[in-house]
C-alpha cells in the first residue's frame, strides 16, 4: 500500500507542477512580519529627517534675508555717499564760479564775444572791406581769448572733482601768479560749519520769576480775583521769604477776609526778618486792636516807641490812652510835637496826657502851646480855656 500511495503522490505532483498543493503553498506563503520596535525606529527616523530639513530651510531663509539686508544697507550707503559727493562737487563749482575772478572774467568775455558777433554781422553789411577785416581780426582775437578761457574752465572743473584747484594763465593781460594766490587763499578758508538749529530752555532768574508773579497778582487784585492774588503772593514768599511788599499785601488781603491768625503769623515773621520795619508793627497792631486786644497791640508798638513816624506815634498814643498807660501816651505825644510842633492837636493831646498823670504845671504849659498854634477847632479851644481856668490860669 505504501508503494501505491507513493505513486499517487508522485502523480499529483506531476499534475500540479506550479505547486498548488495546499500544504506546500501554505508552507511557502507564510509572511515575514516586522516587529513593533522596527516600526517605531522607522517612524522616528522619518521625523528626525523632517525636523532636520525644516531646520536647514530656516537657516537658509535667515541667511538669504541677512544677505538681502546687508545688500540694501550697502546700497543706501553708496547712494548717500554718491549724493554727498555730487552735492559737494556742485557746491565747490558754484563757489568757484561765484568767488573766482577767473570764472567771472570768462563770463564777461563770453558776453563780450556774443555782443561782438552781432556787431560784426551788422558791420559787415554796412562797412568797407578794410574795416570789416579789422573787425574780423579783432573778433578772432577775442574768440581766441574766450577759447582759452573755456579751456581753463574745463581744467578748473576737472580739478575741482578731485577737490584740488590748478589755474593757468588766461592771457598776457592777466597776472597768473596773483590769480593763483587769490584762488589758493579762497580755497584755504575753512568751510563754514553747517548751520544748526538748537533749542534750549532759558532759565529765568528768581528775581524775574518774582516780578512776573507780582505783576500777575496786581492784575488779579484789579480784577477782584482775591484768591488768585493770594496764591501768587504765597508763591513769591516761597521763593523770596524776605520780600516785604508781597508779605504786606498778602497780610492785608487776609485781614480783609478776616483771616486774622494767618495774617498775624505772617506779620510776626516779617518783624523777625526786619525788626526795624515800622509797617509790620503798624499792621499787626491794627489787627490786634480790631480784635480788642489793646494790651498786646501796645506791646507791639512799644517795641519801637522812638520811631520818627507820625502815623506810628499817633497809633501808639491812642492805644496807650485806651490801655491807660500815661507814660507811653506822654512819650508818644512828645515825639509828635517834636515832629510837627505847629500842630495844636498834638500839644493838646500832650496836655491832656500830662493832666491825667497829675502833672498840672506841665499840662498848663502844653495847653498854652496848643492855643498859640491857632489851628484848633472852636470846641477844642473852648475846652482848653475852661480847663486852664480850672487849673488856676
Amino acid at each position: 500500500m505504501s508503494v501505491i500511495n507513493q505513486m499517487l503522490k508522485e502523480l499529483e505532483e506531476r499534475n500540479d507542477p506550479q505547486g498548488n498543493n495546499p500544504n506546500v503553498a501554505a508552507s511557502q506563503k507564510q509572511p515575514v512580519g516586522l516587529s513593533k520596535v522596527q516600526i517605531a525606529l522607522i517612524i522616528l527616523l522619518i521625523v528626525l529627517i523632517n525636523i532636520g530639513g525644516i531646520y536647514a530651510w530656516s537657516l537658509y531663509s535667515e541667511n538669504q534675508d541677512l544677505k538681502q539686508s546687508v545688500y540694501n544697507s550697502s546700497q543706501i550707503i553708496a547712494d548717500h555717499e554718491k549724493l554727498s559727493s555730487q552735492e559737494k562737487q556742485n557746491t565747490i563749482i558754484e563757489s568757484v564760479k561765484t568767488e573766482s575772478p577767473l570764472i567771472q572774467e570768462q563770463e564777461k568775455r563770453s558776453v563780450i564775444t556774443h555782443t561782438d558777433n552781432k556787431t560784426v554781422d551788422h558791420v559787415v553789411e554796412n562797412q568797407p572791406l578794410n574795416k570789416v577785416k579789422s573787425i574780423t581780426t579783432q573778433q578772432g582775437e577775442n574768440a581766441h581769448q574766450v577759447h582759452a578761457v573755456g579751456n581753463q574752465t574745463q581744467q578748473v572743473k576737472a580739478v575741482v572733482k578731485q577737490e584740488k584747484i590748478v589755474i593757468t594763465p588766461l592771457n598776457d593781460n592777466i597776472n597768473a601768479q596773483e590769480d593763483q594766490k587769490t584762488l589758493l587763499n579762497e580755497m584755504s578758508v575753512p568751510k563754514e560749519k553747517q548751520a544748526s538749529l538748537s533749542i534750549s530752555r532759558s532759565h529765568l532768574s528768581a528775581e524775574r520769576v518774582v516780578q512776573n508773579k507780582l505783576q500777575k497778582a496786581e492784575r488779579a487784585i484789579t480784577d477782584n480775583e482775591v484768591t488768585k492774588a493770594e496764591k501768587l503772593f504765597e508763591e513769591v514768599l516761597l521763593i523770596q521769604p524776605e520780600h516785604k511788599d508781597a508779605r504786606k499785601q498778602l497780610s492785608a488781603l487776609w485781614f480783609g477776609r478776616k483771616l486774622y491768625r494767618p495774617a498775624l503769623n505772617l506779620l510776626s515773621q516779617g518783624m523777625d526778618i526786619y525788626p526795624d520795619d515800622i509797617d509790620f508793627r503798624l499792621m499787626k497792631a491794627r489787627i490786634l486792636l480790631n480784635q480788642n486786644n489793646n494790651k498786646e497791640a501796645l506791646y507791639v508798638l512799644n517795641g519801637f516807641a522812638t520811631a520818627q513816624h507820625v502815623e506810628y506815634q499817633v497809633l501808639l498814643a491812642n492805644t496807650a490812652q485806651l490801655v491807660g498807660n500815661s507814660d507811653s501816651s506822654i512819650l508818644a505825644y512828645r515825639q509828635l510835637v517834636n515832629l510837627e510842633p505847629h500842630q495844636g492837636k498834638w500839644w493838646m493831646g500832650l496836655a491832656v496826657a500830662l493832666d491825667r498823670d497829675s502833672q498840672f504845671e506841665k499840662a498848663k504849659t502844653a495847653y498854652k502851646m496848643a492855643l498859640s498854634t491857632q489851628n484848633l477847632s472852636s470846641n477844642s479851644a473852648q475846652f482848653i480855656r475852661q480847663r486852664m481856668s480850672e487849673l488856676g490860669e
